[in-house]
């Protein structure tokens, strides 16, 4: 089932299972700041919103001025 692997990690973080932090970076165009991206983790940020965010999620935030520019 293609959903399998995030119905797995819901049921592990529903279990206490500690996983590595999700790697986020802020989008920065001009003095604003845009968008926050995942950049790595996008199973475990999935289980995690199946499972309501019961818990603090660790993350790596960076930032980036010129990911903006290459989004569009």
């Amino acid at each position: 089932m293609p959903n399998e692997p995030f119905i797995d990690s819901a049921r592990a973080f529903i279990g206490g299972e500690r996983v590595p932090p999700l790697v986020l970076v802020l989008v920065l165009v001009g003095e604003r700041r845009d968008d926050l991206v995942c950049l790595e983790g996008h199973l475990r940020l999935t289980a995690y919103a199946l499972v309501g965010f019961p818990t603090d999620v660790e993350c790596l935030i960076g930032t980036a001025s010129a990911m903006g520019r290459r989004a569009k």
